[in-house]
């Protein structure tokens, strides 16, 4: 390969392989937000549990992870028989001063008791 055809094409080379580490990264926070979200709504629906159980739960869970950054937990949409998280962040970003934002959702009808008859 000449020296003509190496300038050309290592830069497009470079490229994809820098998208496709964005596109990782991107989807490892996606993943990230989701699992926080599920944490959350799981806990926060337990027997006698309320939703700030689960917000507590998720930012724990968070706290070990690094790729989804500037996280923020919402249970608005919550009723009585159902709880609702909202996951909302950061993913981590290759180029300076762009960060994709992430938000996904969970809801998981509420536990209780009841006495069959």
């Amino acid at each position: 390969m000449g020296t003509l055809e190496f300038t050309i094409l290592a830069p497009i080379v470079m490229l994809v392989l820098c998208t496709g580490l964005q596109l990782g990264m991107w989807y490892l926070a996606q993943e990230a937000a989701l699992t926080a979200a599920r944490k959350a709504a799981t806990a926060g629906a337990a027997y006698k549990a309320t939703p700030a159980d689960g917000t507590t739960r998720a930012r724990a869970w968070l706290s070990h992870i690094h790729v989804l950054q500037d996280a923020g937990i919402s249970t608005s949409g919550t009723t009585t028989d159902r709880v609702r998280v909202t996951v909302t962040g950061s993913s981590l970003s290759l180029v300076p001063g762009w960060r994709p934002q992430v938000t996904k959702s969970a809801e998981v009808p509420v536990e209780r008791w009841s006495v069959g008859g």
